[in-house]
């Protein structure tokens, strides 16, 4: 068996995890601030990134980080960022202001699921700055439509741009299937 090394740059022994958390609230709080309500509507408008947009208004992002060990397959950590639609009047925060109240933040998204999009922006740019090198590719997707059943967002992400998540194996445990996933080829 293949002895598994992560590399990481002689200079990373800095203790940064006060600027990855400060990092993390400020993507959150970004994030948070843009309305990404979405109805249902369709007519509603080391590193590669792609971006794609197949309504206008619903964008994903993908960006893969190479890995020490391209044979050891794709790993993908993805989450969405639309949410539901609102009514500003039926919160006690604004719900786009992504505000800080009794140390908690306040927003639309917040639980699901722009402050773990915010964890993995954080996390991609603290491996990056780090030097540290993962064993495996590591695919960050950022998608869009998943409150509108994913169908201009992860869904059509694996079947008209497969590639960008080549190698990628795992688990799926939709409602659907339990069964071990490989992306179209």
């Amino acid at each position: 068996m293949a002895e598994q090394r992560t590399t990481i740059r002689p200079d990373a022994g800095v203790d940064d995890t006060a600027l990855l958390e400060e990092e993390t609230l400020r993507f959150a709080q970004e994030l948070l601030r843009i309305s990404t309500e979405n109805t249902g509507d369709r007519a509603r408008g080391g590193r590669v990134t792609e971006v794609a947009e197949p309504v206008p208004g619903r964008g994903s992002v993908v960006a893969r980080l190479r890995g020490a060990q391209p044979e050891a397959g794709v790993m993908v950590l993805h989450a969405h960022l639309d949410v539901v639609p609102t009514e500003p009047d039926d919160w006690t925060f604004p719900p786009f202001a992504a505000s800080i109240h009794d140390g908690q933040l306040w927003d639309r998204g917040a639980l699901d699921l722009k402050s773990y999009a915010a964890v993995l922006l954080a996390t991609a740019r603290h491996l990056a700055r780090t030097g540290i090198v993962p064993r495996r590719d590591l695919v960050f997707a950022f998608f869009a439509d998943e409150e509108g059943g994913g169908v201009d967002g992860a869904a059509w992400l694996v079947r008209h741009r497969p590639k960008w998540f080549a190698a990628a194996t795992g688990r799926s445990w939709s409602r659907r299937s339990s069964a071990r996933t490989r992306p179209p080829r």
